[in-house]
């Protein structure tokens, strides 16, 4: 979901023009989050924060990242956003069998490499 080095974190807010609404914003993405100052849009916001905290993180520009490392960054967000009620939904297995090839085939190239003409 939410890639890049985190500064601080985005304010809860009030909407100018939904009164009642709070919300944040996100990598550009503003998300409701219910009644303004209601328990139940806290709670919310905590959430989005913490799922934000967890995403993996891109290395500076400039780092040489190989494929493998790519796929692990990918699996250890897959596994943070693709959960409902608790448990980890098929999709995360099926990302894995998808990306198994790549895995077996690439993942000791850097993701800046080419094979093409060689």
């Amino acid at each position: 979901m939410l890639l890049g080095a985190h500064l601080e974190d985005p304010k809860y807010r009030r909407h100018s023009r939904l009164k009642n609404q709070a919300f944040v914003q996100i990598s550009r993405r503003r998300i409701y989050l219910g009644r303004y100052g209601s328990a139940e849009s806290h709670r919310e916001y905590q959430r989005l924060i913490a799922e934000m905290h967890a995403a993996p993180t891109l290395p500076p520009l400039g780092t040489e990242v190989s494929i493998t490392e790519l796929i692990s960054a990918f699996d250890d967000w897959a596994e943070t956003r693709y959960v409902k009620n608790g448990d980890q939904t098929s999709e995360v297995h099926n990302f894995r069998a998808a990306l198994r090839p790549l895995f077996r085939l690439y993942g000791d190239l850097l993701a800046t490499s080419s094979r093409r003409g060689s």
